[in-house]
């Protein structure tokens, strides 16, 4: 769900059920878990209403090994 600049969005249900996070994938396959969602419902109005403002607010994502 959700694709801007080839990074896509998906909410994902934790293991244990208790929760669920957004999982951010990037073009380069490199994935980010944005957690904190108590349901489905909340974790794809964040997809629709508030990634694009997460993503202008990252000017570079994490790299591996820094």
């Amino acid at each position: 769900m959700g694709d801007m600049q080839g990074i896509t969005f998906e909410a994902v249900q934790l293991n244990d059920r208790s929760g669920y996070f957004v999982r951010a994938t990037w073009p380069d396959g490199y994935e980010q878990q944005i957690t904190g969602f108590t349901n489905d419902v909340e974790a794809r109005e964040w997809i629709v209403n508030d990634s694009r403002g997460w993503l202008d607010w990252m000017p570079h994502r994490p790299q591996l090994g820094t």
